[in-house]
């Protein structure tokens, strides 16, 4: 019995090999000039639109000072926020040593 199944997957292979191939599989690729696809690629680009800038909106800085940025603080302010936070954390703590 065991031969009779290795007979029949080895038919079922020779069969797959023998087979002739059909016009898909001979297909064959054609070649395009580097430049012809450059400029194809840059049609294609051209021819998308470009997705509009996101405009962030502008407000006051963290710090206080009042001037307007689009980030959380103004060049430079965020060193001022932190002396006036380390300079407020001291006199807190001198204030509750002298209480």
């Amino acid at each position: 019995m065991s031969n009779k199944k290795t007979t029949k997957k080895t038919a079922v292979k020779t069969a797959e090999v023998n087979q002739t191939p059909t016009v898909t599989e001979t297909t064959a690729k054609v070649e395009i000039d580097p430049l012809e696809k450059l400029r194809l690629k840059a049609e294609a680009m051209a021819a998308k639109a470009p997705a509009p800038k996101k405009v962030k909106p502008s407000h006051d800085c963290a710090c206080g000072c009042g001037e307007q940025t689009k980030s959380t603080f103004a060049p430079g302010h965020n060193g001022k926020m932190l002396s006036r936070m380390v300079a407020e954390i001291r006199a807190n703590k001198a204030a509750e040593k002298a209480a």
